[in-house]
């Protein structure tokens, strides 16, 4: 991602929390950081749980990431977490997720 997209996307990050939630800039510039360290945090969990094989765990960790990138109105990567999520339920346990989480990962690096 470009630096200009990384702007684009955190603009956007702006935008949402200050529509969404009311959020007054000063206050969105205290908890930004902290919301993009969640962001990091949770695709280190699903990273995690999907190296380690479970699929159950690998679900949760997609719904609580989608759900956090929702917050922020990030809805692009939420739907790949989406994805991650129902590949998870549909799957059997032998399922590869590693190619769904690498482009994941990919869309959320210059977000993070």
């Amino acid at each position: 991602m470009s630096e200009q997209q990384r702007i684009a996307c955190e603009q956007v990050i702006r935008n949402h929390l200050r529509t969404a939630y009311l959020l007054p800039d000063d206050r969105i510039d205290a908890l930004l950081p902290r919301y993009l360290a969640s962001l990091r945090e949770l695709l280190t969990r699903l990273e995690h749980a999907a190296a380690t094989g479970s699929r159950e765990e690998t679900g949760r960790a997609g719904h609580a990431l989608k759900g956090a990138l929702l917050s922020l109105g990030l809805t692009a990567p939420a739907d790949k977490a989406l994805a991650v999520e129902q590949a998870c339920k549909a799957a059997g346990e032998a399922e590869d997720y590693s190619p769904l989480i690498a482009e994941l990962k990919e869309e959320m690096a210059g977000i993070i």
